[in-house]
């Protein structure tokens, strides 16, 4: 991806035996931003991205508690649907998706993308439940029971006792998290026609069509496009780490 990018067409399809570019060039990168709305691209996937992020934070941290700590009829039941949600592929569901967000005039919008976070419903929305409602089962209840005591209630000892205690569970949320929603590419091929709304993934198919494909401007894309997963990865892998082990060591 990284040698190709930095050749010139010529080279790509007329010197086959040249492994390394000679000369190297930035050209395709210049062309990418100066024939293409790869600004635009880029903010809409931060967009989603973000918005996404936080409403997923905000559902599967909620439901965790919920899961991990209330007492409440059928709660073991409903919990054992959620673990089965994660067994039910996301093309399953894809038609009547479509049709609910077709009702909202969600098409052509970003919303699609970004609701089903909001709602615990995205693509992994049920293993990120599962993650935290582990992480929660594993803090003793000796703190709630401190906290009620001071006068906290339900919500109270969510958001000031439980939230600061789950930060590796929540970093290796976010890290999924991001994942899922910046590579998000059938997503934003189902739901989004306009370009101007376009994000990252499919935008880089900007440069494929039925006759040619600039493969030197879409690995130079691609490079724009997996630089922030690298980053977010190199920062958050500790947290990646200790959320897997201790998510696993809970049962």
């Amino acid at each position: 991806m990284i040698v190709t990018a930095f050749k010139s067409s010529y080279q790509t399809y007329n010197e086959l035996d040249k492994f390394w570019p000679d000369p190297w060039t930035i050209q395709n990168f210049k062309d990418i931003f100066l024939t293409t709305p790869m600004l635009s691209f880029i903010k809409n996937s931060v967009i989603v991205t973000s918005t996404s992020i936080i409403g997923t934070l905000l559902s599967t941290t909620l439901a965790g508690y919920a899961f991990g700590r209330l007492k409440w009829k059928g709660r073991d039941a409903v919990f054992m649907v959620v673990l089965i949600a994660m067994m039910i592929p996301s093309q399953a569901i894809m038609i009547p998706q479509y049709m609910v967000f077709q009702k909202a005039h969600f098409i052509n919008t970003l919303f699609p993308l970004i609701v089903p976070s909001w709602l615990a419903a995205s693509t992994k929305g049920a293993f990120y439940i599962f993650t935290i409602r582990q992480f929660i089962m594993s803090i003793p209840h000796d703190i709630d029971e401190a906290a009620k005591i001071e006068g906290c209630g339900y919500f109270k000892i969510y958001s000031k006792i439980l939230i600061p205690l789950l930060t590796p569970a929540i970093g290796s949320v976010i890290v999924f998290s991001f994942i899922e929603n910046w590579n998000n590419f059938l997503s934003a091929l189902i739901y989004l026609n306009d370009e101007a709304k376009f994000t990252l993934p499919i935008g880089i198919q900007y440069f494929q069509t039925q006759i040619f494909v600039d493969w030197n401007k879409i690995m130079g894309a691609s490079i724009i496009s997996v630089i922030p997963a690298i980053i977010v990865l190199f920062v958050g892998q500790k947290y990646l780490i200790k959320g897997v082990n201790l998510s696993a060591s809970k049962g």
